[in-house]
């Protein structure tokens, strides 16, 4: 799987994911929406382990303006964080 830039998306922190999800953490609902476990934050360079499932906008593609969810550490999950990086993993669509 290719690399993926992305960068967060401020503002998501009281968000609940949709039903029948809604009971989920972000990070559950990426773990059942992809079928992978979330074990490491998806950011390429970080091994911190993955404790959110943190809101993402691509960065690649201008014509895709969709939020996704992927698994961030708390330092990678940070809405002041306004830098472009890398993931390297499936992104789930919020939907």
């Amino acid at each position: 799987m290719a690399n993926i830039k992305v960068k967060n998306v401020p503002g998501t922190a009281g968000e609940t994911p949709p039903y029948p999800y809604q009971d989920y953490s972000w990070l559950k609902y990426w773990e059942k929406k992809t079928g992978d476990t979330a074990t490491f934050c998806a950011r390429c360079g970080c091994l911190n382990l993955a404790k959110h499932g943190g809101h993402v906008q691509r960065c690649d593609n201008f014509f895709d303006s969709k939020i996704y969810i992927v698994p961030l550490c708390e330092e990678c999950n940070n809405p002041n964080n306004k830098d472009v990086f890398e993931v390297d993993c499936k992104l789930c669509p919020v939907s």
